[in-house]
């Protein structure tokens, strides 16, 4: 019989789900810090790796991982018809996915003691009050399917119910199981983040704090370098400053953190966030009050400026942009440093980047600008490099 131990350094393949428009983001630290063979999809990477699940868990691009035990193509004339013919697959599917091998990276996660390893897939009445409790989850796509997402997870959640007696609940459970059906694709995968990453470093939020992977990818947009001084003037409850700390400060590579935010309430959050993670890295940063279109620094200091500006949706207005912006972007042309200074904005508001952008274009050179999804709405990041010529005061 195969242990979990011997299972601890197998190659597995996973997918991570990620904020669409940043798959590509995604692949490109995946890459870098795995060396991992990757596949990318609307909002989904695949990758293949023989590393610990808990060095993939400190991708910073990723929200949420399962990993995969089952994959295959529906071939159209398989394709299930009527709740017997989903049955049958699904049967199919219980006796040939790699269980052992998902459930062995997932024990090495939630630390699961009640029973042994080899435990869980013994049926026996003794054993069930000790087993994992497990829920079925699904994720269907297609227009030409005769079934629905509920039928799926009922009759999945029985053929596992029925071939290892675990325990079954919808809310409290130990292990959950999701079967993904997108068009002709069906693959199956175990939960490995109960909880999203989107999160992890961030105690306090506000109205509009950005995902802890979004902030992450505006930050690897900038082309951070060690001792470059990182300013963020609308830092809100200090979402990408945070990001900053955690992920641009070691031993080797350091840089200053400045976090802004005009109003007092909503700095008092960058404070406590930052001071959060501040106890464990004691990184150099720094939190003021100022106004994004007058700040109290001195002309060329600041190498990179990353922020979330106001949509217009949840806070602001459209018609306030309109005046904030090109302000905004002027004083950023007065503090950041000629040449080698950047900026990267993220907002949905793009006709009043764009018209900001023209109207300070002689300082600045758009280089980016990728389409993301925040939530449901439709945003862009922009990556502007400045030019040499001298803020005219």
């Amino acid at each position: 019989m195969i242990h979990e131990l011997d299972l601890s350094n197998a190659a597995a393949r996973y997918e991570a789900t990620v904020s669409t428009g940043l798959e590509k983001v995604a692949q490109e630290e995946i890459t870098q810090k795995l060396r991992a063979k990757t596949e990318i999809s609307k909002g989904r990477v695949i990758l293949e790796s023989d590393k610990p699940v808990s060095e993939i868990l400190k991708l910073k691009t990723i929200n949420n991982l399962f990993i995969i035990i089952y994959d295959q193509i529906i071939e159209d004339s398989s394709m299930p018809q009527d709740t017997s013919q989903l049955e049958s697959l699904l049967m199919k599917v219980g006796d040939s996915c790699n269980l052992r091998l998902g459930l062995s990276k997932w024990h090495q996660l939630s630390r699961f003691d009640r029973c042994k390893f080899d435990d869980l897939f013994l049926k026996a009445i003794e054993l069930r009050d000790i087993q994992p409790s497990f829920r079925v989850s699904s994720n269907r796509h297609g227009k030409d399917h005769k079934f629905t997402s509920p039928e799926i997870c009922s009759i999945f959640g029985h053929v596992i119910d029925t071939k290892y007696g675990w325990p079954i609940k919808m809310k409290n459970f130990d292990l959950e199981l999701y079967v993904n059906f997108s068009e002709n694709h069906l693959y199956a995968t175990i939960t490995l983040t109960p909880v999203t990453l989107a999160c992890r470093n961030i105690i306090t939020t506000g109205y509009t704090t950005l995902k802890g992977a979004t902030c992450y990818a505006l930050l690897r947009f900038a082309n951070i370098e060690s001792g470059d001084l990182v300013l963020d003037p609308m830092a809100g409850s200090g979402a990408i400053p945070v990001e900053n700390i955690v992920a641009w400060n070691d031993e080797e590579w350091r840089s200053f953190t400045l976090c802004s935010d005009l109003t007092h309430s909503i700095i008092s959050k960058s404070k406590i966030n930052m001071r959060a993670v501040s106890k464990i890295k004691n990184p150099p940063s720094d939190v003021m009050r100022s106004d994004v279109t007058y700040c109290p620094i001195r002309d060329g200091t600041i190498d990179v400026v990353v922020t979330d500006l106001p949509f217009g949706h949840r806070h602001g207005s459209k018609t306030a942009n309109r005046s904030l912006y090109p302000k905004m972007m002027l004083e950023l042309s007065r503090i950041t440093r000629p040449v080698t200074g950047r900026a990267v904005l993220l907002t949905k508001d793009f006709r009043s980047m764009n018209l900001a952008y023209d109207a300070t274009k002689h300082y600045w050179t758009q280089t980016l600008c990728n389409h993301v999804k925040i939530g449901n709405l439709n945003c862009w990041i922009y990556r502007y490099q400045r030019n040499s010529e001298v803020y005219n005061h």
